[in-house]
């Protein structure tokens, strides 16, 4: 089953993503009274090889987009029917001194460009989180996945994931759900969770969160 809110293509401006898994602030109203609602975000660049295991058919590496500058690529490095690799992301966190819990990030939304001519058009994540300490059916969210090289935005909702609890391990990135052929790659410029599904719909349509707005 295709669980995606939107996809949404985009022109970024030219920017500089370091490597960094942060949780930015966002200061909100609710019901009269200020409050603080974060947003986890990371950005795909710099030295992720470490964070990286399981991988089948596929190789990691990191190239630099004009507009976006340094973005992760996962690459089939043959032909497969099921390329896929594992992302560690609570041992990045931990070097940043952070840990996010999945009970309170239950919107996802990941800027993705798919090569030109790819064969498929979804990609699927496994999600690990709290008791699931590894890639498992029991909590995977599967999103349309377009191929015509342009970047774009998908957005995932987790709320209806039972299993999405505790605090955030990792996810397998499963880039293309059908056979790759050798070459066939997939670029990733972030991975962001949100707790409300008003602020994640607002960054998938390419927008950043504004302070003093409500996001409920």
């Amino acid at each position: 089953m295709v669980n995606v809110a939107m996809t949404m293509s985009i022109s970024p401006e030219s920017r500089s993503w370091p490597l960094v898994f942060a949780v930015t602030a966002v200061k909100v109203t609710y019901r009269g009274k200020r409050a603080t609602r974060t947003a986890a975000r990371i950005f795909c660049s710099g030295d992720l090889a470490p964070y990286f295991s399981g991988a089948n058919a596929v190789e990691t590496e990191t190239v630099h987009d004009s507009a976006l500058g340094d973005v992760l690529r996962i690459r089939a490095a043959t032909d497969t029917n099921d390329p896929y690799v594992y992302f560690n992301a609570e041992s990045l966190l931990a070097t940043h001194g952070i840990r996010v819990n999945a009970d309170e990030y239950r919107y996802m939304v990941v800027l993705v460009r798919a090569r030109a001519g790819s064969r498929n058009g979804h990609m699927t994540f496994y999600l690990c989180a709290g008791e699931i300490g590894g890639p498992t059916e029991d909590c995977t969210v599967t999103s349309r996945l377009e191929t015509d090289g342009k970047w774009h935005y998908c957005l995932l909702d987790l709320s209806d994931k039972q299993t999405w609890a505790g605090t955030v391990h990792g996810w397998r990135f499963d880039m293309i759900n059908a056979p790759a052929a050798a070459g066939d790659y997939v670029d990733y410029a972030s991975v962001q969770f949100f707790r409300t599904k008003r602020a994640a719909e607002q960054v998938a349509r390419g927008n950043p969160l504004r302070p003093d707005t409500v996001y409920h």
